[in-house]
């Protein structure tokens, strides 16, 4: 696979300049393909080494080695990130409270000691493999305006992501798996319904003036602990169609290691 940031980064400064404003908005991301022949301890499915209680109603989907992915100091670098989701409910997408879970654990763990490996997935095991990808915020993200940048601009930055992602190997799907970096937005916006949800509005609400200046003054403050999209049919759950899981934290929550006010949001085309 090539240097898939060599070529977004050439492609950026050829339409916009060196140090362009679109530049410096970008973030870096951890994105993953899923393999069953890797060997790693960020996974799918499988057995995981939580100690933890599997939340209620909740099946364990994702478990993720801190120390495995490389990142800027952002999330701990040691421990690991465990991902529950509700898999039984069709009318509607898993995203209260009581229908998901994160959880940390801050410890290294002895994989090869089998009474640490306790809480087993529906799924079928698939491992990760990481690759660094610069990434931009979504076409109706605030962010835009808030730096002044034309739709047309906008327009270009996407285009140049969607030639890039020609260049992964075994790419077929929409949006590519990662960690951090900006979600890939398949409705306008992710970080805005992050904030929505953390601030305690109803998914059917109808928002002021005022609500949406208090949402958009919160969103910058949010973080993509997971973006998992289930087009990937390495991921073998039909509930959820072709849509894509984004979990997210407060900045606030994550420096004080307080997973359990994390948020997700579903979107699909």
């Amino acid at each position: 696979m090539k240097n898939i940031n060599e070529i977004i980064s050439k492609r950026i400064t050829q339409e916009f300049g060196k140090d362009s404003v679109i530049e410096k908005i970008s973030e870096n991301a951890q994105c993953f393909f899923l393999s069953e022949s890797s060997k790693c301890n960020s996974k799918i499915g499988g057995i995981t080494t939580s100690k933890l209680s599997i939340p209620n109603n909740t099946q364990f989907i994702v478990q993720i080695d801190l120390s495995e992915i490389m990142q800027n100091n952002v999330l701990p670098n040691k421990g690991f990130l465990y991902f529950y989701i509700r898999t039984d409910k069709n009318d509607s997408y898993p995203t209260l409270k009581n229908e998901f879970h994160v959880a940390y654990e801050d410890y290294t763990i002895n994989v090869n000691n089998p009474m640490e490996k306790n809480k087993i997935s529906f799924l079928k095991e698939k491992f990760m493999i990481f690759y660094n990808m610069i990434t931009f915020p979504s076409y109706q993200e605030s962010i835009w305006q808030k730096v002044k940048v034309s739709d047309d601009d906008i327009e270009k930055v996407s285009e140049i992501e969607e030639e890039a992602l020609e260049y992964i190997q075994n790419y077929e799907y929409d949006a590519p798996h990662h960690i951090l970096g900006h979600p890939n937005a398949l409705q306008g916006t992710v970080r805005f319904w992050w904030a929505a949800k953390y601030l305690g509005f109803p998914e059917d609400q109808q928002f002021s003036e005022e609500d949406i200046f208090l949402i958009e003054n919160e969103e910058d403050n949010f973080i993509l602990l997971l973006q998992l999209n289930f087009a990937d049919p390495n991921i073998e759950i039909d509930v959820f169609g072709d849509s894509i899981a984004y979990f997210g934290i407060h900045k606030n929550d994550l420096q004080n290691r307080n997973f359990e006010n994390a948020v997700l949001v579903f979107q699909n085309t």
